[in-house]
């Protein structure tokens, strides 16, 4: 007979799989990072590693969804154990998108390294790039503690996010009609910013897939003012 100290094999899978997946969103957050600091640096090899590293977060993302229905099928899972799995295989498609947008940004800046300085505009994500990390690390950190407070938080610094890269865009608008020869990297750039705010977007997602795990309520498409109240104690 098993003790209280002893884990049952639900639990051993469970914990496996939580700690595959938190490695796999530690590997995208890095590569994010990779990708803008390729940038910055003019690292031409760090944007190549960068853009090979999305085929092992592909494979990842396959082997662990393997592992997934390997859970279902070998337990007899209660409706809420069924619904952390199931959440927990949405949450490993958007860690591989998070891959999907470094691979975007590293291509985009392979074209601006290699580019002539005078032909490259003006701008700046290195902020904005190192908080959409932060924020997916703290969904990750979030996930793996059961906490579903931290999903507010995250939705309205995604919003801060969305008007930062909302208003480099439209700089990069400006210098586009201002400076045709600018126009290839400026286009660049703005592939860069636009996978930046999906990060954001997919780290928000990561936190409320949380509180859908914990309460049971899919708060993915409400305001914030509801997710506040959907995350309060239950009286």
């Amino acid at each position: 007979m098993m003790n209280k100290h002893t884990f049952s094999r639900f639990d051993e899978d469970l914990d496996e799989l939580r700690r595959r997946v938190v490695l796999m969103g530690q590997d995208v957050c890095q590569q994010v990072r990779d990708a803008m600091r390729g940038l910055v640096d003019r690292d031409r090899e760090l944007v190549e590693r960068v853009i090979l590293r999305d085929k092992q977060v592909n494979r990842e993302e396959i082997d662990l969804d393997e592992r997934c229905v390997q859970v279902i099928v070998r337990h007899a899972l209660a409706a809420s154990d069924l619904r952390l799995i199931t959440t927990t295989m949405q949450m490993i498609t958007d860690l591989e998108r998070v891959g999907d947008e470094a691979k975007k940004m590293a291509k985009a800046a392979r074209q601006i390294v290699a580019a002539e300085p005078s032909s490259v505009p003006d701008f700046d994500l290195r902020a904005v790039a190192e908080r959409v990390a932060s924020m997916l690390e703290r969904a990750l950190d979030a996930y793996v503690r059961g906490d579903i407070t931290a999903a507010p938080q995250l939705a309205r610094e995604d919003k801060d996010v969305d008007a930062v890269t909302k208003s480099v865009m439209a700089d990069l608008a400006q210098t586009m009609m201002a400076s045709p020869d600018k126009v290839l990297r400026a286009i660049d750039a703005l592939s860069i910013a636009k996978a930046i705010e999906r990060v954001g977007d997919h780290a928000t997602n990561v936190a409320e897939y949380v509180v859908f795990m914990s309460r049971g309520r899919d708060v993915r498409h409400e305001t914030i003012e509801e997710l506040e109240k959907a995350v309060r104690p239950a009286e």
